[in-house]
């Protein structure tokens, strides 16, 4: 039996339609799992490093201030000898010149650390009466390494002492001297035990020479 025409036209177009309709939907698609991304750990600047400017004495203690005003290092005298000069060479960034000055009738052997304008010294003289392992001495303004070597108020090593008085005046220290004659004379601050020690100074013609601490008022930096 021959097919006609139109039989075959349709039979095509069915075909056609079939090829174009969209495939169903599968019913188990496969998802991939999204990629996530894992972030590193985060950047962050650590605290700038604080600049050493410094140096003050008082009475208990020698510390180390930077050119912001903070406080990098606080020596206690009663601090042994060797770690105070480990932390206080770090805080200055400066290492000392080590020497002896030798033992007298009066006086043991003593180790000498100097930066320069800064001195640490011991045994402390007359350390055991007040809990001192060593003394700290100022000699001239500066360290070698340029940091100040300040009382207070930034007075300093070729100040007056009547400038110290001055720059005291309402403050909280109070300034004790005493007249030896002759140029000579001794002056008191930070004053502690009902000012029996503190910060000595040594004035020359109205100037402070040198100044240490922790020393008794009436007495140098000798055990006699």
């Amino acid at each position: 039996m021959r097919r006609t025409p139109h039989l075959v036209v349709i039979a095509l177009v069915i075909a056609g339609l079939t090829a174009c309709s969209p495939r169903p939907a599968d019913p188990h698609p496969t998802v991939e799992a999204p990629v996530v991304e894992t972030p590193g750990p985060a950047v962050t600047s650590g605290p700038a490093a604080l600049i050493p400017s410094f140096v003050v004495i008082n009475a208990h203690s020698v510390s180390v201030g930077a050119t912001t005003q903070e406080l990098i290092e606080e020596v206690p005298f009663t601090t042994a000898p060797a770690t105070a000069v480990d932390l206080l060479s770090e805080a200055m960034e400066a290492e000392p010149v080590v020497s002896t000055i030798a033992g007298t009738g009066c006086s043991p052997e003593a180790t000498v650390w100097d930066w320069t304008g800064l001195r640490l010294i011991a045994p402390a003289p007359r350390g055991a009466d007040l809990g001192a392992q060593f003394i700290a001495r100022a000699t001239a303004a500066e360290t070698g390494n340029g940091l100040g070597i300040e009382l207070t108020f930034a007075d300093r090593v070729g100040a007056t002492l009547a400038d110290v008085i001055a720059h005291q005046e309402g403050g909280a220290y109070t300034v004790v001297s005493e007249d030896l004659g002759a140029g000579h004379a001794v002056a008191m601050l930070d004053g502690q035990d009902g000012g029996t020690w503190g910060v000595i100074m040594v004035v020359e013609g109205g100037v402070i020479t040198s100044y240490y601490a922790p020393g008794y008022f009436h007495d140098d930096d000798s055990t006699c």
